[in-house]
């Protein structure tokens, strides 16, 4: 009797460690298997991250090429690791005009930027970028003279408020000093919300410029503390931009509030540049009459200057507004910058939020003096 239970024992026992090998092999099995897949996804996910960064050369090869640049300028290497592109730019375009482009360009197309280098002396600017975490990417610009093909570059736009200074409590005030996009509000010197409104700008991150008051051809600057008008000699019109300055040290820069009459005054003019040249800022015509003669004198004291080529909101319908702000947008499409200006009024800022947020977001918006400052 105890034979046989040894016996079966004995088989049992042979019995469970044939069933424990059968399972440990179900258990390889299965983690090999779970290997695989995670490989498989794994090798997936790279090549899914090559197609992207295909994508993404092709698409800069495109772009440039789009800009009148020729093929012979573009020259791709691919690793495992790290794709190289380098391509020859014009030096007759600005090492910061590149720099905006190739920026723009990867924001739009959603590419993670991870550094710029700017090296002026070799005239070289690299841009260091990733593609899904799993790839890096470097972006070479050369600038090379005897490259003669007219590069096509959109234009930038500035857009100025006017008018500031007057009120704080409306919506669209603060809407403004909130604004989503570049923008420099233009400020009066001495009324009683300006120094307030030109702090809360800086603190902000916008640009602040003075709205000075010229006399005009038609109505008067006469409530005015702060201004300029066509009797007054050299030593008033210093005494004014200091006392202007004083109020709105946040400026950096000026522009005149009506004014007809003072900026086609050519000898009031030249006694303002004579003055203003010595301030350190730049100047916005904005163009009240044709007959003006500040770009003529601004240039000549080597004051930097700019004209407003249109105004948004002379009629306050939102429809007329949008149809003014499509009609900058051309000067854009072929290569120029351009400055518009409008006013701190509601209909004004709900249309200009919607344009460029909504319809125009695309657009290279930028302040006032990047268009000015070189």
């Amino acid at each position: 009797m105890k034979k046989k239970l040894y016996i079966i024992a004995i088989v049992l026992l042979a019995i469970n460690s044939i069933l424990f090998i059968i399972d440990s092999k179900n258990d390889e099995k299965i983690k090999a298997e779970n290997f695989l897949s995670k490989f498989k996804t794994a090798e997936n996910t790279e090549l899914d991250s090559l197609s992207t960064a295909n994508e993404i050369f092709s698409i800069i090869d495109e772009e440039f090429l789009k800009k009148n640049f020729s093929k012979r300028w573009i020259y791709t290497k691919k690793s495992d690791s790290l794709w190289y592109k380098r391509i020859k730019v014009p030096n007759t375009v600005g090492m910061a005009r590149y720099n905006r482009f190739v920026q723009t360009l990867f924001r739009k197309y959603k590419v993670e930027l991870e550094k710029v280098s700017e090296n002026e002396p070799a005239k070289k600017l690299k841009f260091y970028f990733s593609v899904n975490d799993s790839l890096s990417g470097i972006l070479e610009l050369r600038l090379v003279s005897g490259l003669d093909r007219k590069i096509k570059f959109n234009g930038r736009m500035a857009i100025v408020i006017d008018d500031l200074g007057d009120q704080w409590g409306p919506e669209y005030i603060q809407g403004l000093l909130e604004f989503p996009k570049p923008i420099t509000l233009s400020i009066f010197p001495d009324h009683w919300a300006s120094k307030r409104t030109a702090q809360a700008a800086k603190e902000k991150g916008k640009e602040v410029m003075i709205h000075l008051p010229m006399e005009p051809l038609k109505g008067s600057v006469e409530k005015e503390k702060i201004k300029i008008t066509t009797d007054m000699d050299r030593i008033a019109i210093d005494s004014m931009i200091i006392q202007a300055l004083k109020r709105i040290p946040e400026a950096k820069g000026l522009n005149n509030h009506m004014g007809s009459k003072v900026t086609s005054d050519y000898d009031v003019m030249d006694m303002f540049f004579d003055v203003y040249k010595d301030k350190g800022m730049f100047f916005v015509d904005s163009k009240t009459t044709s007959e003006s003669y500040c770009s003529l004198i601004a240039e000549h004291y080597d004051v930097p200057i700019f004209e407003c080529e249109l105004f948004l909101d002379n009629s306050n319908n939102e429809e007329d507004i949008e149809e003014m702000f499509r009609k900058a947008t051309n000067h854009i499409a072929n290569g120029s910058d351009i400055l518009v200006i409008g006013h701190a009024r509601l209909n004004t800022y709900k249309t200009l939020l919607r344009m460029v947020t909504e319809v125009y977001p695309e657009i290279d918006y930028v302040f006032a003096s990047q268009l000015i400052l070189k």
